[in-house]
């Protein structure tokens, strides 16, 4: 688990992916997270949600630009996403904000 100071303020932490630690930690914040929103919505409260942000891809995949119809190898697509999905990321970063409907 990496925790840097960044700009954005819902910013919590990075996580590897590989470490068993880091994955019982989002867990863990995850379940801590329904059950606060649970309180909060009774109360009327606006309640939290948790975002992982991909990074460092481990392998690269032919990508499709939808505009222009190029095609190239990538790891991240042309929305700024992994390619693959979490099962091609090595890290993600944990953002921890309001959840707005």
């Amino acid at each position: 688990m990496i925790t840097n100071t960044r700009k954005s303020t819902a910013y919590a932490v990075t996580l590897n992916l590989s470490d068993e630690y880091d994955m019982m930690w989002l867990k863990q914040a995850r379940d801590l997270m329904r059950k606060t929103n649970k309180s909060l919505r009774k109360i009327g409260k606006t309640p939290m949600r948790i975002r992982l942000a991909l990074r460092d891809p481990i392998h690269k995949e032919v990508v499709t630009n939808h505009w222009t119809h190029e095609k190239g190898v990538r790891g991240y697509d042309f929305g700024g996403n992994v390619v693959g999905g979490i099962k091609n990321a090595r890290k993600a970063d944990v953002y921890i904000y309001e959840r707005y409907n």
